[in-house]
């Protein structure tokens, strides 16, 4: 733990002592901004948040499709062993109930357990 913390110092002060180096001694500097400059930086931003709506839009698709998956759903009960199989999307399964495909609600009693299968992923 110690060594984390001295890590985490010796990292701060050596890019402190950089940038320290690296700090322009003489009176402020200026940059000329061209119509050249301007307009790459223009791109570069309409790039940068074209990359960030896809990459939202992307996740978004791929937890909808795998919250709305179908799954098999088995409720075992402990005590005799008895299984029973449904179908049921994978956003509808709670702790002790899910709501099957076909709109009913199951509430598991506390000797039952709950499987989920995983079988036609990926």
């Amino acid at each position: 733990m110690i060594t984390k913390i001295l890590l985490t110092i010796a990292v701060i002060i050596v890019v402190m002592l950089m940038f320290r180096r690296k700090a322009p001694r003489s009176g402020p500097q200026t940059i000329e901004a061209t119509n050249d400059n301007k307009r790459a930086l223009k791109i570069a931003a309409v790039v940068a948040v074209g990359v960030m709506i896809a990459g939202a839009a992307l996740w978004m698709l791929t937890s909808w499709r795998d919250a709305t998956e179908i799954v098999e759903v088995r409720v075992v009960n402990s005590q005799t062993g008895d299984s029973v199989l449904y179908q049921a999307h994978r956003n509808d399964i709670d702790d002790r109930s899910f709501r099957t495909v076909k709109g009913v609600r199951v509430v598991l009693a506390e000797t039952e357990r709950l499987e989920v299968s995983d079988e036609g992923r990926y």
